[in-house]
């Protein structure tokens, strides 16, 4: 069968069908170049002849058409020139109907299907649907329950290779993703592009209701939380309550007495990360805190928080007049004024208007003795 012949089949079933079907094994694509291209990689053996056997299959014949930036190399031009359009940025494919763009003019056929709702591949198991065949190809395995990529280092197994690769960077401490600004590594091109806002002034994610900006829209929406009172994550032994799930994380190993970060230098341990690095300044001594006002530093951010207010004493009582660079204090002032007492025991009526003050009342109920003498 010559090539001519290929091409005739494929415009017959182009013009029946909304996507085109290989006629050897019965797959869909949805575009005469990706058949091609399907014909090409695995059914080139029932085309390898005297006259044309040379300039069929991707997997058998030569690769002539070589990228001058990297390494890649294919057997059509087209490819090539798709290619060399993520080296330029160039992304000349654009949708009619949004601001979707792409160098590959399969990927912009596979857009526009969301917009008309034609979900190709559909799932007989569960309904799901999608327009990528290599999407449907590993949701199906979820449903078997196979994991054929497997690590040759450890018992780790996935369902995409993608996801294999990624993996093992983590035995080979490889880091191919790297900014060019400050020379951030990481294995997973995600994190790379997150990083890269950090570098870019720009905060497109604004609070409608105070002037908090941020480069990701899942800040916004944790911040949010702070308006709408929304605690989602709850504790199941103690019923605490958080607007974080970093936060219940660290809350509930008080529970199972789990401390994973561990000091280099001496027998410290703690719950969470940023503990550890703050213990970790008391070897070197760093205090890279400091005030732009004055000469003082400190190793704690929330410290020259504190202390910056002292410049201003921002806090003021409406009443009395009191100023004072710590808002608790303020807080407690304010409370000498009125009736208010905010913070009540949970087990007997005792209120108070300063939190430190119920905290040491709650431990004559649970008997706890914190402060211990070492003499």
């Amino acid at each position: 069968m010559k090539i001519e012949e290929i091409e005739v089949k494929e415009e017959e079933c182009g013009s029946e069908r909304e996507c085109v079907r290989c006629h050897h094994c019965g797959e869909k694509r949805l575009s005469k170049e990706e058949l091609r291209e399907h014909i090409y990689s695995h059914h080139s053996s029932l085309f390898v002849g005297e006259q044309n056997g040379g300039d069929i299959g991707a997997k058998t014949a030569e690769k002539p058409f070589k990228c001058n930036v990297c390494n890649y190399r294919t057997s059509r031009r087209y490819r090539l020139k798709e290619h060399t359009y993520k080296h330029t940025g160039e992304k000349p494919y654009k949708c009619d109907a949004c601001e979707f763009r792409s160098t590959c003019s399969s990927s912009l056929i596979v857009h526009k299907l969301k917009h008309t709702g034609k979900l190709l591949y559909k799932c007989n198991v569960c309904g799901y649907r999608t327009v990528h065949l290599s999407n449907f190809k590993s949701h199906s395995l979820r449903h078997t329950g196979k994991k054929p990529y497997k690590c040759d280092f450890c018992e780790y197994s996935t369902l995409k290779i993608s996801n294999l690769k990624i993996h093992t960077y983590k035995h080979t401490g490889e880091k191919p993703y790297k900014c060019d600004v400050c020379g951030f590594g990481t294995a997973r091109p995600s994190y790379l592009k997150i990083h890269s806002l950090k570098h870019s002034s720009e905060k497109p994610y604004k609070c409608d209701l105070c002037e908090f900006s941020t480069v990701f829209i899942t800040n916004l929406w944790r911040h949010s939380r702070k308006h709408t009172g929304e605690k989602p994550y709850n504790c199941d032994v103690c019923g605490f309550r958080t607007a974080y799930l970093s936060y219940l994380k660290i809350h509930c190993r008080k529970h199972t007495g789990e401390k994973p970060f561990k000091c280099d230098e001496c027998e410290f341990s703690t719950t969470c990360s940023s503990r550890l690095k703050k213990h970790a300044l008391k070897h070197t001594g760093e205090k890279p805190y400091k005030c732009d006002l004055c000469e003082y530093s400190t190793k704690c951010g929330s410290n020259l928080k504190r202390h910056t207010r002292t410049h201003k004493k921002l806090n003021k009582c409406d009443v009395s007049g009191f100023r004072s660079a710590v808002r608790n204090a303020c807080s407690a002032n304010i409370g000498q004024h009125t009736d208010e007492k905010r913070f009540s025991c949970h087990v007997c009526d005792y209120s108070t208007e300063e939190k430190l003050c119920l905290m040491i009342h709650i431990r004559q109920h649970t008997g706890e003795n914190p402060f211990n003498c070492c003499m």
